[in-house]
């Protein structure tokens, strides 16, 4: 009996568990596909919880279990998975009655609906269309619009343009319209060699890859206490009718480490560059802002337009000292602050990414400054920022005189 119960200590020793750690051994083993050496388990010893769980997992199916696990959740697994949750069980409870790791169970759950929408047949046909639709592409399978889409790119167009220029052209006509993502798709997973690479070229970022962006940190959107939505703001500001109205972001170092605090105006497209080094908490970026917008004449201070960022908790002693309301995009939604994210980009021509901005003199960020605002702007039909700034200051003082 010891020669047997030491043999398989010896077997299970390479999931680096021996059952006592559980599902996180299955899963080490499941990783290093069964070549993972590991100290063999004592085994031997008088029956104890870590022997138990041993016997338990031997017991269960040992490692046909763990087969049984790398496959795919069946029909059946769904019904089940829609019963438990309607008897109020959790996702833990779930995977041990399964034999499911538990991230799997919830992740199931959480694509499908949540626990109060999950639908076992719902569930089953999306796992069924899946295969399908990764398969397939629009673009690749409808000629025309394949010719038509190269053709724009030529042109120079980025993906969401195309969708709009297709929408605009051939209106109902949905064979003939795709959207962005579908572009995306046709680009980075269905075209090959020379003309995926020559595809990436007309892409603005020229990526040779596209993995999720990374979620920013120190982010708590929907969190920041008496923040308004920009839904309330005012509507003159989205039709940039009126000088006054500004945006502004952080660019981040490298790292996310240190920052500046860009803010432009959204008719004139004037800028005004913080350097703020490593001090971005809320209060050091409230202070930033008071100072910048202080020296501004009163016409100009109207509204100021930021995303969800937690460096913005201190907004309402910005707006109590400059009188400038302050309204948050929805989370998620960097459109709707486009002028400051297109300057962002053009800031990047002067501060690559990766640079540390303690590192950054205070010349360097001046002159920078100095070059957006003086370059003609197309916008602008051929004027300058401070063209435009300085004339709209002029104007009120002229009126007030």
């Amino acid at each position: 009996m010891k020669t047997i119960c030491l043999m398989l200590g010896l077997m299970v020793g390479g999931i680096g568990v021996a059952a006592g750690r559980g599902k996180a051994g299955v899963a080490s083993f499941t990783r290093a596909r069964g070549r993972t050496a590991g100290p063999a388990w004592r085994a031997c010893r008088p029956p104890s919880g870590k022997n138990s769980a041993l016997a338990s997992w031997a017991q269960r199916g040992g490692f046909g279990l763990v087969a049984k696990i790398q496959r795919r959740i069946t029909a059946k697994e769904r019904e089940a998975i829609h019963a438990g949750l309607a008897q109020g069980k959790s996702g833990a409870q779930l995977s041990g009655e399964l034999g499911r790791d538990a991230s799997v169970v919830n992740r199931e759950i959480v694509r499908n609906g949540g626990r109060k929408g999950y639908s076992g047949v719902d569930a089953q046909a999306r796992a069924g269309r899946r295969p399908e639709c990764a398969s397939r592409n629009k673009i690749v399978d409808t000629p025309a619009l394949h010719d038509e889409v190269l053709a724009l790119f030529a042109t120079g167009a980025t993906p969401k343009q195309i969708e709009v220029a297709l929408r605009r052209r051939h209106g109902l006509d949905l064979g003939r319209r795709v959207s962005h993502e579908t572009i995306y798709d046709f680009i980075y997973i269905h075209s090959k060699g020379l003309v995926k690479k020559e595809l990436i070229s007309f892409l603005r970022r020229k990526k040779p890859r596209r993995s999720p962006a990374p979620r920013a940190k120190g982010k708590l959107s929907g969190q920041l206490p008496g923040a308004v939505n920009i839904g309330e703001r005012p509507a003159e500001v989205e039709r940039r009718e009126v000088p006054g109205h500004w945006e502004a972001d952080l660019v981040m170092g490298a790292g996310n480490r240190t920052a500046i605090l860009v803010i432009t105006e959204r008719v004139s497209r004037y800028v005004m560059i913080v350097p703020l080094g490593s001090a971005k908490d809320a209060i050091s970026v409230a202070r930033a802002l008071i100072r910048a917008f202080k020296h501004l004449p009163a016409h100009l201070r109207k509204t100021l337009t930021y995303d969800n960022g937690r460096e913005m908790a201190q907004h309402a002693a910005f707006s109590l000292a400059t009188k400038v309301a302050v309204y948050f995009c929805n989370p998620h939604s960097p459109w709707q602050r486009g002028a400051v994210e297109n300057i962002n980009g053009l800031i990047r021509e002067y501060f690559p990414k990766g640079i540390d901005f303690n590192t950054v003199t205070k010349g360097q960020i001046v002159k920078a400054e100095w070059r957006l605002n003086n370059r003609p702007r197309i916008v602008l039909d051929g004027q300058s920022p401070a063209e435009v700034f300085h004339a709209a200051i002029q104007k009120d003082c002229a009126l007030a005189s």
